[in-house]
């Protein structure tokens, strides 16, 4: 268990991370409002599939998870005979966000990521939030948005800040 004082306030903060036994991946994040670790502030448990796989993350904001009440991000992956890449994220409101991949051997072989896209309604994936372009196995080149909204802001540097 970790600690850690607050220079706030005389509150002690501790996490704990619990791991899976056989896989050794993360099972249990929880915060704990003392040193002893009785009073749970928050956590998140994840669940995985017969690959090791995220599939399942519970958070709960105050307090311990509860699997039935507690809010849950579900991940889902396509086949095994297509590379069991990560196909699609559905969020607690029930937003499913679709990664795509362009079918390119290279992109394939690694599974990399090439458009993020909303969900059509149908199951499928709609409207690309963004595509993702590269060079080679490690060079990024370039992110395009379909809207400016979705953009994230530039920050400009300020007479006080290193360039």
């Amino acid at each position: 268990m970790r600690s850690l004082r607050s220079a706030q306030a005389s509150t002690t903060r501790c996490w704990r991370w619990v791991r899976v036994h056989r896989a050794r991946l993360p099972y249990k994040q929880t915060s704990y409002s003392n040193s002893s670790g009785t009073t749970v502030v928050n956590q998140d448990e994840d669940v995985y599939n017969g690959l090791q796989q995220l599939a399942t993350e519970y958070q709960e904001q105050s307090g311990a998870v509860n699997t039935s009440t507690s809010l849950k991000v579900q991940y889902a992956y396509s086949s095994l005979a297509s590379g069991s890449l990560l196909d699609e994220m559905i969020y607690p409101n029930g937003r499913i966000l679709h990664f795509g991949y362009d079918n390119s051997a290279l992109d394939t072989a690694i599974g990399r990521v090439d458009y993020l896209a909303d969900d059509n309604g149908s199951g499928s994936a709609g409207s690309h939030l963004v595509d993702y372009t590269y060079q080679g196995l490690d060079a990024f080149v370039g992110q395009a948005y379909v809207t400016a909204s979705m953009k994230p802001p530039r920050s400009t540097p300020s007479a006080t800040s290193p360039r």
